[in-house]
């Protein structure tokens, strides 16, 4: 099973549910049964100049809070883990469509004649759908690059359980070509390109909350960003039209966003 850290475990601080902790959930949220209330058991803070909430469980990141578009409202056709999984990659819950990766290496092409368009990162074994190119040619997939462990890591992915959440901790992340002083510099290098991308404009507006879920965080209740607003917006910020992103297969016109998506112009810089 596909899943995640809950948002109001990270990046949705929802103060109303601590203060209604162990109460009976609202009538809203009927249709998971009779269910109490319980507040993150991590403690909130806000960073940056911006002021963005975010969890202790993100102490590094929270550093970066003003680079940051926190989208807070996504949605999907349907909650199950699975099925919002395939749809977050493919754009639909169940059918076999092209990825993603593989719509958006189809529009830009690549300038690789003899390396992969795209690489996926130790994707799940049965989620082959995540960097499937489907109908379109095979030139466009992606490639599997990794294993049952991260590649570069000198120890293993390892599971960690405890206070009922499943956690994925590593190890030893180690790279025995470079020191960690060398690492570091290679960080900062890359760091410095993004910042000076920046400021030549385009990407998203950072410092940024979009969107927002109800006082206990069932639902998105303002700026819902449904999966085909979220891909409309990638491929816009990658300068590519999703309505006109199209392949013919099977007597039709198919694109990622199928007929639905809207770009949130919102959250562009």
């Amino acid at each position: 099973m596909q899943g995640a850290p809950s948002h109001v475990d990270t990046f949705d601080y929802k103060p109303k549910l601590i203060a209604d902790a162990g109460k009976q959930a609202p009538a809203a949220a009927g249709r998971y049964g009779k269910a109490t209330l319980m507040p993150s058991q991590w403690k909130f803070s806000q960073h940056g100049r911006s002021g963005m909430w975010i969890s202790e469980l993100w102490p590094n990141l929270a550093k970066h809070a003003d680079d940051l578009c926190m989208l807070n409202s996504m949605a999907t056709d349907l909650p199950a883990h699975p099925q919002a999984f395939t749809q977050l990659h493919t754009g639909t819950t169940q059918l076999v469509r092209p990825s993603l990766g593989a719509w958006t290496l189809y529009g830009l092409g690549t300038q690789n004649q003899n390396l992969p368009g795209f690489v996926t990162i130790n994707p799940p074994g049965n989620a082959t759908r995540t960097f499937g190119s489907a109908f379109l040619p095979a030139i466009y997939q992606g490639t599997k690059v990794g294993g049952p462990t991260i590649p570069g890591l000198g120890g293993a992915a390892t599971r960690r359980f405890g206070g009922g959440m499943d956690q994925a901790t590593v190890a030893n992340i180690k790279n025995n070509r470079f020191s960690t002083d060398a690492q570091r510099a290679q960080l900062d290098l890359v760091q410095s390109l993004n910042k000076s991308t920046m400021q030549q404009g385009g990407g998203v507006k950072g410092g940024m909350n979009y969107g927002m879920t109800d006082d206990y965080g069932y639902e998105a209740v303002m700026n819902k960003m449904h999966i085909h607003d979220w891909h409309a917006t990638v491929l816009a910020l990658m300068g590519l039209d999703h309505e006109r992103l199209t392949y013919r297969y099977a007597g039709r016109d198919f694109r990622l966003t199928d007929v639905y998506g809207t770009v949130a112009k919102e959250i562009i810089a």
